[in-house]
């Protein structure tokens, strides 16, 4: 096998980035190098051999405008004067009746995941196929341009998984099919306005015959930086190449870098064939990473039997699975874990963050959720609550994201030893208690549906406690404690007031207030003073 013309690239990108695209979609034929959607085709087979241009009409499609252009042919928008929609035509510069075969098979998966393919016919010597137009960009973009779209903020842990796993979800449901995507990379993965992830190009790369076989044998088609084992070694790809290709991706997109490297195909060969992964993809002992590195396994019987099984193991990570209690023991269950939390022993300083978050937001305390108002359908109170789970669900994750950036910072042992790393210690503490209280206040009771944004807005920013914006308590520990008991006060009544829960706050923000000023520290005394007149106007509104 040979590999010449071809370079990976070993450049290191940010956390949340991906390599440059040119890089990033080197894709192999034979001996023909190809550079990702919009780039040079294979010798002697220009994506333009057959003339197309606006007003065209390819089977029934009329075609607007030229989208991109790859090695396999050409995507235009084009529309469908049958059923008066818009569509995303692919017109390929091969035909053969397996591959009219594979896209019929494609043209039957209906999945939200998987880009739609709705007709598939012969255009002269070339085939064409009518897809779903998805509005969005790559996955490969998507994670260039950072969150909000630019590159202040990567991507979250939380916003990659949920990606990915809709990714995976898509190629399980092509798997059930029948199909195999045979070159699945983040150029292939197209995120919606929507942010739904959709994979497109299942099984079309296999097709696209390349000028020169290797070593006479069958030529080798896809992307090296995204192969698996076999797939290199020339003896067959199935459903666990794909899975393969997809924790190549998935670890990409977490690490910021590819768990093999090689300076050229034969070196990146030989690092995938023995299972050589880069020492930071090596060395993750968190759930994730084990998740990966099975997936990455060599040999494909080591890897999940199946995407489905990727994916289930991903969701217990991105949200523990609900036990299969009935209501009332999940809130007997929810009920006991809140009062056995000032019981429990403190937590390690630098026990892992997922593993504090886990002791909190508990597959109990998801069960015992529920949320209430005779206004709202079914289907609206679904999604409120998905919006409220999403919500918590960020804020866990960014704020273990942070506490273990923590740790890190502090060494062996998790010591704090600085003022410095002790404030951002004591802040990360005190976001934390918001959390476990916030979840707790709304597992005792229905919660209104209505007010669900309003205590969303009682979690406090977690960017303070690394921007040098949080005040630490006093030095002196008794003191210390009775200052985060008004905070944890304080936060209760802010909690009680956003849910319309006036009926004892007066009594409650005043005791508060006297502590406040008991103790004489200028900032819980000023805090104490804010909630006090937020409850007073509140009352005041009352009829």
């Amino acid at each position: 096998m040979t590999g010449s013309g071809l370079r990976i690239s070993t450049t290191e990108p940010a956390l949340g980035s991906t390599p440059p695209a040119a890089s990033e979609a080197d894709t192999l034929v034979g001996n023909a190098t190809f550079v990702g959607e919009g780039t040079s085709a294979r010798p002697g087979s220009s994506p333009d051999a057959l003339p197309l241009r606006r007003g065209d009409v390819v089977g029934r499609y009329l075609l607007i405008e030229l989208l991109g252009r790859g090695a396999m042919g050409r995507v235009f928008s084009a529309y469908d004067p049958d059923l008066d929609r818009r569509v995303a035509i692919k017109v390929v510069e091969a035909s053969s009746d397996q591959l009219l075969q594979e896209a019929k098979a494609m043209a039957r998966i209906d999945h939200p995941n998987v880009i739609r393919v709705y007709d598939v016919g012969r255009h002269g010597r070339s085939m064409f196929i009518a897809m779903e137009l998805v509005e969005g960009v790559t996955l490969e973009r998507w994670m260039r341009r950072g969150a909000d779209g630019g590159k202040d903020r990567p991507r979250t842990r939380l916003e990659i998984l949920d990606a990915l796993i809709g990714a995976a979800r898509g190629l399980a449901a092509a798997h059930a099919a029948g199909v195999v995507h045979r070159d699945f990379k983040p150029a292939n993965v197209m995120m919606a306005d929507t942010g739904e992830p959709k994979v497109g190009d299942f099984g079309l790369a296999g097709f696209e015959q390349a000028e020169d076989d290797l070593d006479g044998a069958s030529p080798m088609v896809g992307t090296p930086a995204y192969m698996s084992p076999e797939h290199f070694a020339g003896t067959g790809v199935d459903a666990t190449s794909d899975q393969f290709s997809f924790a190549i991706v998935l670890s990409e997109a977490l690490h910021g870098s590819r768990p093999f490297r090689g300076q050229t195909v034969p070196e990146l060969a030989a690092k995938v064939l023995s299972g050589d992964l880069a020492p930071e993809h090596a060395s993750g002992r968190g759930r994730l990473d084990a998740i990966i590195r099975q997936a990455l396994s060599p040999d494909p019987r080591d890897r999940f039997r199946s995407m489905d099984d990727v994916v289930a193991a991903l969701e217990r990570i991105r949200r523990p699975a609900w036990p299969r209690w009935t209501l009332a023991a999940s809130l007997v269950a929810a009920t006991t874990a809140a009062l056995a939390w000032g019981a429990a022993e403190d937590p390690s300083p630098c026990q892992a963050g997922s593993e504090r978050i886990e002791a909190i937001w508990t597959p109990a305390a998801r069960a015992a959720l529920e949320l209430r108002d005779p206004t709202f359908t079914k289907p609206h109170l679904r999604q409120i609550r998905e919006r409220f789970d999403r919500a918590l669900d960020d804020y866990a994750a960014r704020w273990s994201d942070a506490h273990d950036r923590s740790c890190a910072a502090a060494g062996p042992g998790g010591t704090r030893g600085t003022p410095a790393q002790a404030a951002v210690a004591q802040c990360l503490e005190n976001r934390l208690g918001s959390l476990r209280g916030l979840i707790e206040f709304s597992t005792a009771d229905p919660l209104d549906a209505s007010r669900v944004d309003a205590l969303l807005e009682t979690l406090p920013s977690l960017d303070d406690c690394t921007s040098g914006r949080w005040i630490p308590y006093p030095a002196d520990p008794s003191r210390a404690s009775e200052a985060a008991a008004i905070d944890e006060d304080l936060a209760a009544i802010g909690r009680a007031r956003k849910a319309g829960r006036l009926e004892d706050l007066d009594e409650r923000s005043k005791a508060t207030l006297e502590a406040a000023e008991a103790l004489g520290e200028p900032y819980p005394l000023a805090q104490a003073l804010n909630e006090r007149a937020r409850v007073f106007t509140g009352l005041q509104k009352l009829p």
